[in-house]
């Protein structure tokens, strides 16, 4: 008894110090900063869409460079436009301020396009009266952009060729001297703290060119005086745009989150669980839930499971027995493929062996043919060799017998001849 009330003791402690460790892990993760995409966020009403598709992750942006450089004045960004998904888009540089891109580690930032910087470099590009743009990389979301530039053109004033006797002088009597008279001053209203990153920069165009064109009459004794009065003066006309800070996730001050919330929850419930175990009220409350209902409930619970257990063993026999069945005719056919190649199998064996024999029957006849052949022709020219080698000794032997018979019919004439004379 006393090893129970160890063990329970033992499980209540270790639950308390994971509950406190899940709290305190909870309250570290909702100070951490979210950096998931915010689609809340309404996409710029200045957008130009295009067709091709972006993820729409942390510092998508970027992943728009792969399709060519934007227009003057436009840079590339990811949004998400609605019925179509995340696409690519043209968006004014800098457009957002400090709310430009969502960087993956410290959330919403702003691009860091540097627009100076690009105009500068533009110019570097092209010669006098001519225009052109050039496009470069945001310094902190890595997103292009483009801006466009326009040098004026030099003008060639000719040069009078009179010869005067006088060298006129040219006393400016006024300093052109620039003056902005815009100074933006800049206050949020807001309780977060912005730091605009737009700085207007004022640098005229306008350049007073004073060229007096001098005229020398007969008398070249005058004396041309000019006289500049024209004052430039240049107002800013971008007046910075301050948008507080949006941010997602709890201030530092929040001690407690959703996640939180459950996990103290769970914990208490564990709590309670053990004073009611600990205390035997469970007994009371289930002997009370059973003499309440309880019985007829869990009688009725078990006739339910009953009866499904009885559809579950229906099925369960059915599958067994379409199973067996699959499994028989899958034999079968295993048997009677298995039959009908061996029979093709040996029908093929049979096939070859009756051409082979037939191929050998007539190579054998052939074979026997040419033996004859050769053994008749080898007999008729031992035969032909026989007569040619008895020829002569048939011939000798004729000739022998003519002499002879010649002797004889020569001796036997002789003596008829003799016996008539007789």
């Amino acid at each position: 008894m006393n090893k129970k009330k160890y063990l329970a003791l033992i499980l209540i402690i270790t639950t308390i110090i994971v509950g406190v460790g899940a709290i305190y892990i909870g309250i570290r993760l909702g100070q951490e900063p979210d950096v998931t995409p915010d689609e809340s966020k309404a996409a710029p009403a200045n957008l130009i869409w295009t067709n091709h598709p972006c993820s729409g992750s942390c510092e998508s942006g970027s992943e728009c460079n792969q399709y060519g450089d934007p227009p003057a004045g436009k840079m590339w960004s990811c949004w998400l436009r609605d019925g179509v998904g995340y696409r690519c888009a043209y968006e004014d540089t800098n457009n957002g301020g400090s709310q430009c891109y969502l960087d993956c580690q410290s959330g919403w930032q702003s691009c860091g396009c540097d627009i100076a910087e690009c105009e500068r470099r533009c110019l570097d590009t092209i010669g006098p009266g001519q225009s052109g743009t050039y496009t470069m990389l945001c310094d902190n979301c890595q997103q292009k952009f483009s801006c466009d530039c326009e040098k004026p053109g030099v003008s060639n004033t000719p040069t009078p060729t009179t010869t005067p006797t006088a060298t006129p002088t040219r006393t400016p009597t006024g300093t052109p001297t620039r003056t902005p008279t815009g100074t933006p001053s800049i206050t949020p209203t807001g309780s977060p703290s912005v730091t605009p990153t737009n700085t207007p920069t004022n640098t005229p165009t306008n350049t007073p060119t004073n060229t007096p064109t001098n005229t020398p009459t007969s008398t070249p004794t005058s004396t041309p005086t000019s006289t500049p009065t024209s004052t430039p003066t240049r107002t800013p006309t971008n007046t910075p745009t301050n948008t507080p800070s949006v941010t997602t996730t709890l201030p530092p001050t929040a001690l407690i989150s959703n996640e939180v919330d459950l996990v103290i929850i769970g914990l208490g419930m564990v709590i309670f669980g053990a004073v009611l175990y600990r205390s035997g009220a469970y007994i009371k409350l289930g002997n009370l839930y059973w003499d309440q209902g309880g019985s007829t409930i869990s009688a009725g619970l078990n006739e339910t499971n009953n009866a499904i257990g009885n559809v579950f063993d229906n099925i369960w026999v059915g599958l067994l027995h379409i199973d067996r069945t699959v499994i028989f005719a899958l034999h079968g056919f295993k048997v009677k493929s298995k039959m009908a190649i061996v029979m093709l199998y040996n029908n093929m064996i049979l096939i070859k062996d009756q051409v082979v024999t037939g191929i050998l029957t007539l190579i054998s006849k052939i074979l026997s043919g040419l033996l004859n052949f050769v053994i008749s022709i080898k007999k008729s020219s031992k035969t032909a060799a026989n007569i040619v080698t008895a020829l002569p000794r048939a011939m000798a032997k004729l000739a022998k017998r003519i002499r002879k018979d010649r002797k004889e019919f020569e001796s036997s004439v002789i003596e008829e001849q003799e016996e008539k004379l007789d």
